[in-house]
């Protein structure tokens, strides 16, 4: 029996035994993030935390960013990997929606993470400048 045989053999094994290790849920801070104004620059991060690999996705998956905005997945060296919500609004109103974030396995020992997660955004009008 080979090498790759055998580990693979190990990790099904593993894998009907039952000690596949559980995916921890991740967390995402701050639980809400700021409102907005019509034509204001736009800026909100979300940290994701307990992640054990690495996110692969994140996307909206029920309700939508209000126009103008957009999400994406950031990453810096040595810090953890966080959502950054910028652009600037275009239409006023109570926005939600849900952010679904994934991440890949570690090998077969460990299930994958994935969690989803609640988000409001109110954009206010554009303000009405003095003497108009």
């Amino acid at each position: 029996m080979n090498r790759l045989s055998l580990a693979i053999l190990i990790a099904l094994s593993a894998f009907s035994l039952g000690c596949v290790r559980p995916a921890v849920d991740l967390i995402a801070t701050p639980e809400t993030i700021p409102d907005g104004r019509v034509g204001v620059e736009y800026a909100a991060r979300i940290d994701i935390e307990k992640v054990s690999t690495v996110i692969f996705a994140v996307k909206v998956v029920e309700g939508e960013l209000p126009a103008g905005l957009e999400l994406k997945l950031e990453s810096e060296p040595r810090l953890p990997n966080y959502i950054s919500i910028t652009g600037t609004p275009e239409i006023p109103g109570e926005h939600a929606f849900s952010v679904r974030v994934s991440c890949s396995p570690l090998g077969m020992l460990h299930e994958a993470q994935k969690n989803t997660f609640e988000y409001s955004i109110d954009i206010q009008p554009a303000a009405i400048a003095e003497g108009n």
